[in-house]
């Protein structure tokens, strides 16, 4: 035997003892855990923006609740008392994150010319929110929004009262 082939002959016996030319293939076993978290069911209460008791004027005048609970009447409305910020009750799961928004705002309606909603907003305290905001539920699961707008006021209005709504969705995120 030459002494070339005896050289191949040992490279050939030294590859195949250490495995590396093995074509047999190797499986792992890993174990990947799961989880899953079950939100508490969203409540809300709320209540009601309330314009109070006023007089209107002989034009169209405005009653203004604002996100810092000031009440002003403008142009020829005389506030009488008793006008406060509406609000909302908000309950859930502690810390999360919620969606607020106002979907959709109604005039109010009653004996006389329907009166009309404006510039409806959320405030948490006395910052004002936008009309889709998001916050976060305290540590007991709960947040307070306030809900405030402007009511124009047609005119020599008729006497009575007057009611309508604002349509809040409330979410998680």
């Amino acid at each position: 035997m030459s002494k070339n082939n005896t050289i191949k002959m040992a490279l050939v016996a030294v590859v195949s003892a250490s495995g590396a030319v093995s074509m047999t293939a190797q499986a792992q076993d890993a174990t990947v855990g799961t989880t899953a978290q079950v939100l508490s069911n969203l409540s809300v209460d709320s209540t009601p923006i309330n314009f109070g008791k006023f007089t209107p004027g002989q034009n169209t005048g405005y009653i203004s609740i604002g996100a810092d609970q000031s009440v002003s009447g403008l142009a020829g409305v005389t506030l009488m008392g008793g006008a406060s910020t509406g609000e909302l009750y908000l309950y859930g799961t502690p810390g999360q994150n919620v969606s607020v928004s106002i979907e959709g705002v109604s005039s109010l309606v009653g004996p006389g010319a329907p009166m009309t909603l404006n510039q409806v907003g959320l405030s948490n305290g006395s910052t004002s929110l936008g009309s889709n905001s998001v916050i976060s539920l305290n540590t007991n699961g709960a947040s307070t929004l306030k809900l405030f707008g402007q009511l124009a006021v047609p005119g020599n209005q008729t006497p009575g009262i007057y009611s309508g709504t604002v349509n809040v969705v409330v979410s998680y995120v």
